[in-house]
């Protein structure tokens, strides 16, 4: 059945449990570099801008096989830190 979550063997629980353990570093730091991302873009800081950037690259190294889904927020987010203005 498609809808229970609590149904099929405890190997499949289990792989489905280290499978959520590993990712969530990963979703946790895109998560705060979004969070940062968009302080950076509505209050125009660019202290902000550069701290998304570095989390971008800290969600990379924490889960290299989704490199490709934070590689170009991570690149934009320093070409916009570089393009602002000095505060």
């Amino acid at each position: 059945m498609a809808g229970n979550l609590g149904a099929g063997s405890s190997a499949e629980q289990a792989g489905a449990a280290i499978a959520s353990a590993l990712i969530l570093p990963h979703i946790l730091a895109t998560g705060i570099a979004l969070l940062f991302n968009v302080l950076a873009w509505s209050m125009g800081r660019r202290g902000f801008a550069l701290t998304s950037g570095i989390m971008y690259g800290v969600a990379m190294l924490l889960f290299p096989f989704y490199f490709m889904f934070v590689i170009i927020q991570m690149i934009l987010t320093f070409v916009a830190f570089a393009k602002m203005k000095k505060e």
